[in-house]
């Protein structure tokens, strides 16, 4: 089979061993940079080698681009933003029923999705709001230790983790939600989100997102507009902000308007898909 280009996702090993192919059979390569492969201690030198000899270097967002620039000194204008997206047509279609009490998170269980944060913004408005839900979906290595926070908040009437669900149930959950928050952190190792694919899926599905000012999030949501952004580790502003949507329903309505037209706009996977392209077809 004849092959144009090779394609490796991830900077670290997928893309060593895409440059190693590339140099033992003359094809051109390129990679994207996406999250854990740069931000946990890269290795700033073999990053140099493998952006310098890639026919072209993609990343999912603008803070991505800026730091690579920042860490090795390439040339800006020689990254190219493609959007990482979530597939728009399925999450559009979402038959959504009253759900105006229902908050949903939607993660791994990992550090930096902070859903420890979104724990501790639930007890501090609970007793103001008899009747909320908070449905936690998703698997991870801090289950135990997030099911023993429920516990000691005792919260365990109002939290509920679903654990991982297929695409069917995931759209069932995604349409009895009211609002959807995601309380994104840097993890203790320098991880960080990327314009998270949940965040994407609420936004198109028209629910009020609530996340936190960090890293490439804003590119996706801005303040005020799309849903609320607050500072990370700070469940006193979180709280704050999944209580005013929860006192609003012109407001939720509008956010979530705001939300799928954001996405529409600006994460397409049909236009991202053709920058891809067109960043091949010009190798």
């Amino acid at each position: 089979m004849d092959l144009d280009v090779l394609h490796a996702h991830f900077a670290n090993e997928p893309t060593f061993t895409a440059m190693l192919i590339s140099r033992a059979t003359d094809i051109p390569f390129t990679f994207t940079g996406h999250a854990f492969d740069i931000f946990i201690d890269p290795n700033i030198e073999a990053l140099k080698e493998r952006m310098k000899k890639a026919s072209a270097v993609i990343t999912p967002s603008y803070y991505n681009r800026d730091y690579l620039h920042d860490l090795t000194k390439f040339d800006k204008n020689k990254i190219h933003v493609v959007r990482a997206c979530s597939n728009i047509d399925k999450f559009a279609k979402i038959t959504k029923v009253d759900g105006s009490s229902n908050i949903l998170t939607v993660g791994r269980l990992v550090e930096k999705k902070g859903i420890k944060y979104g724990l501790m913004a639930i007890r501090q408005i609970i007793d103001g709001c008899p009747g909320i839900k908070y449905k936690i979906v998703g698997s991870g290595p801090l289950e135990g230790e997030l099911r023993d926070m429920v516990l000691d908040l005792q919260l365990e009437d109002d939290i509920t983790f679903l654990g991982s669900l297929g695409e069917e149930g995931l759209i069932r959950e995604l349409g009895s939600a009211g609002i959807f928050v995601l309380p994104c952190i840097k993890g203790s190792n320098g991880d960080m989100d990327v314009c998270p694919l949940t965040l994407q899926e609420a936004m198109i599905a028209k629910i009020p997102v609530v996340s936190c000012n960090i890293g490439s999030i804003p590119e996706l949501i801005t303040d005020g507009v799309e849903g609320f952004l607050v500072d990370p580790e700070n469940p006193r502003e979180l709280a704050k902000a999944i209580k005013k949507l929860l006192d609003s329903e012109d407001l939720r309505v509008t956010m979530g308007d705001n939300g799928a037209i954001k996405v529409k706009r600006d994460f397409n996977i049909h236009n991202e898909t053709g920058k891809l392209l067109t960043i091949w077809e010009t190798i």
